[in-house]
């Protein structure tokens, strides 16, 4: 049972004015009547200065503060309302006020919430930064709520009301399965997830998204949800991998690993792999003294000097070459190259490395010589980025590229340091890096694609090659990280795509033009071939002999004409040389209008040209700006039965115009675009009046953006055509 509070023993006075809590009474006019303590304390001004001020003089929006007032009642609700106001040096305060109208005055509650407000300023600033959503799940009420960078990320439009379950609709199907498992694990085991998946947006476009969930827990039971959605499409896209450099790197590395050791100075025990002890039939127990037995006598006090050497000098790297004999009595030559782990005093505690078969290419003679190259060589070729972590993950040794790049970036040698990997990476690659250290610390080797961005300016892809370092007990003791670099092999995946592309599309364009080239030749040849036949048997009139005659004629034109086209489709060849010179173009559309007059008289067309008042020159290929014009005038003479064809030639501005209107049959508006397209007639899958590759305009509008030209054509059904033609002119005749 609640016990009830004795509001006459309540002190009012004692909350009002020791609290946290602003107090005001405030006339109807917002003067302000009283005040308790923290009011001035929160607005920064003077009691005995602003005594019955006006507390609109400090709001930084009177006129919300006006609407809130005018929509207090006598007696009536509380009014809750933030309100923005300045101090004297300018800085805002914000208000949570809960107020009311009692009596004719105003009595206002408030808390400073300045600071929260700030923060959420800045979370949302940096979450539309990186694209990084909220969102907010309540399993009892099942209701969930999403900030708006979710909706951006999945092109959700304002207006279109979305639940729980029509943001998990977006998932890709691919992704939809192991998503709900995700879900069923989450709620069943009651701990967070942090998961990938594919989606498809609003708009249909695919994208990547990375969703995490931490659940509030209560009488264990998840009574609450907050998560995040964050696009990461850019970042989780990658080409397929070149699988030959994949299997070039595994024998490299199946070859490197098959002498993987680890020698403890400290207590003078060595530890070599079981592939190495098979390989060379050594036996399992092999303390230091006995493995030098195995070393060639002729090698063995130089090998020794050469490890007190390297184990005294200042290089993180150890080197050493010698003839080793295995359990069959046969010597190969080996040579050995490694990391030397530090102490607090930069001595060396341990060895670890490699014992690599290089029999048939280096001699020892050489070592001293060229120890420093081969290490060179196999860190900053074989493996691009290579690094050597302690157990604690602090680093004991990386490539000479690495390590110049990160004492650049940091101001100190990380290695002597001891560095923690994790703080020489980026965010985004710390992440990837923990899933890669739960593979290790379970013992097993991880090898992935994986990508980075700590190591150059850009993301970079990688083959990781990672492995952890066992110590005698078969427990891990430390890690090695081996990253190939797989940039050149991606563009060169990526050039062979485009080629493959280019040459589909050559293909295809080449397969068209074949059969619309031999559609065309077919049905103007047998008409030659059947006329030249009845012509020459003789049995014909007269009569029937002219109209033969006349056959002939209209099959050759129409060869002449799909002669012509082929020409014009050269502009689809993207090896085809334009030769450019100056040109007269007055001549040029002189010459033009001649080839086409006789045709027009012969259908009784009015054929009307104005050139020029003055000499006009152009910059172009002679034969394709004739083919240019032709085509047009052709197609005007073509296409028009009856009326005129008017051709006007004038300059305007810069640039000569050439404007052909007929009176023909005209084009629709919607097949204008449609015929500037290879193979296209307006007629095309109507009546197909006029026969021809339709390959005319195309090269018309392939051709002038070459020349910086255009064209622009205006047509109306059963009324004829105006094509304008523009191209800039040239004053310098000079070549």
């Amino acid at each position: 049972m609640n016990a009830k509070i004795d509001e006459s023993a309540f002190p009012y006075k004692d909350l009002i004015v020791n609290t946290c809590v602003l107090s005001l009474v405030l006339s109807r006019d917002s003067r302000v009547e009283q005040a308790n303590g923290e009011f001035y304390n929160v607005a920064q001004v003077s009691e005995e200065k602003f005594e019955k001020g006006f507390l609109t003089s400090l709001l930084a929006d009177q006129e919300d503060w006006h609407k809130l007032v005018g929509s207090l009642k006598d007696d009536g609700d509380v009014c809750n309302h933030t309100v923005k106001l300045f101090k004297p040096n300018g800085s805002p305060v914000y208000l949570n006020c809960n107020a009311g109208l009692r009596n004719g005055l105003i009595y206002v509650i408030a808390l400073d919430v300045t600071s929260d407000h700030e923060q959420f300023k800045t979370l949302k600033k940096v979450n539309d930064t990186v694209s990084l959503g909220g969102w907010t799940y309540n399993p009892e009420l099942d209701v969930a709520h999403w900030t708006d960078v979710i909706f951006d990320i999945l092109d959700i439009p304002e207006k279109i009301p979305v639940s729980r379950d029509t943001i998990w609709d977006f998932i890709a199907p691919g992704s939809v399965d192991f998503f709900n498992q995700t879900l069923d694990n989450f709620y069943l085991q009651q701990q967070s997830y942090d998961v990938v998946v594919e989606v498809r947006t609003f708009k249909g476009a695919k994208k990547w998204v990375r969703v995490t969930a931490q659940p509030e827990i209560r009488h264990d039971q998840v009574v609450f949800v907050y998560g995040t959605m964050q696009d990461i499409t850019v970042r989780h896209e990658q080409a397929l991998e070149l699988e030959e450099t994949k299997a070039n790197m595994d024998l490299a590395l199946r070859a490197i690993n098959s002498g993987y050791f680890t020698h403890d100075l400290v207590t003078d025990k060595v530890f070599y792999s079981d592939a190495f002890r098979d390989h060379m039939l050594l036996p399992d127990d092999l303390p230091e003294e006995v493995f030098r037995q195995f070393i060639h006598p002729e090698d063995r006090v130089e090998a020794v000097a050469q490890h007190l050497k390297e184990l005294n000098n200042d290089s993180q790297y150890y080197v050493n070459a010698y003839r080793l004999r295995n359990g069959a009595g046969q010597y190969k030559h080996f040579e050995v190259h490694g990391f030397k782990v530090l102490d607090n005093d930069c001595n060396p505690i341990k060895l670890v490395g490699n014992l690599i078969d290089v029999e048939d290419k280096y001699r020892i003679t050489q070592l001293q010589d060229k120890h420093n190259y081969y290490m060179r060589t196999l860190l900053d070729n074989t493996f691009v980025r290579s690094f050597m972590l302690d157990k604690d993950w602090r680093v004991m040794g990386m490539d000479a590229r690495s390590l110049e790049h990160f004492m650049e970036k940091l101001g100190y040698n990380p290695i002597l340091k001891k560095t923690s990997f994790t703080e020489l990476l980026s965010d985004h690659d710390g992440l990837k890096v923990n899933i890669i250290k739960r593979t290790l610390d379970s013992g097993n080797d991880y090898r992935k694609e994986i990508k980075l961005d700590s190591f150059t300016s850009q993301e970079t892809s990688y083959d990781a090659m990672c492995k952890p370092v066992l110590n005698y007990e078969r427990l891990v003791d430390g890690y090695v990280f081996y990253l190939f670099d797989l940039t050149e092999q991606k563009n060169v995946q990526e050039q062979l795509e485009d080629y493959r592309d280019q040459l589909t599309h050559v293909n295809q364009y080449k397969s068209e033009l074949i059969n619309k080239i031999g559609h065309e030749i077919k049905t103007p040849l047998h008409g030659l071939l059947q006329s030249s036949k009845l012509l020459l048997e003789g049995k014909v009139t007269d009569q029937e002999k002219d109209l033969l005659v006349k056959a002939q004629k209209e099959s050759a034109d129409r060869l002449t004409n799909t002669v012509d086209n082929i020409i014009n489709s050269t502009s689809n060849l993207e090896k085809f040389k334009h030769v450019s010179t100056t040109i007269h173009f007055n001549k040029l559309i002189e010459d033009s209008i001649i080839t086409i007059k006789t045709t027009a008289d012969n259908k009784g067309l009015d054929l009307r040209f104005d050139n020029f008042n003055e000499d006009v020159y152009v910059k172009a290929d002679l034969l394709c700006l004739q083919q240019t014009v032709n085509n047009l005038l052709r197609n005007a003479v073509k296409f028009t039965h009856q009326g005129y064809i008017h051709v006007n030639a004038l300059t305007v501005g810069n640039n000569l115009k050439l404007v052909i209107r007929d009176t023909g049959i005209g084009i629709p508006e919607f097949k204008i675009q449609k015929i500037l397209r290879p193979f296209e007639q307006a007629s095309e899958g109507l009546t197909r009046e006029f026969e021809g590759l339709g390959l005319g305009l195309s090269f018309v509008a392939k051709y002038l953006p070459l020349i910086d030209g255009n064209i622009d054509i205006s047509s109306e059904v059963g009324q004829g055509t105006t094509v304008s033609l523009s191209i800039p002119l040239v004053y310098n005749l000079v070549d």
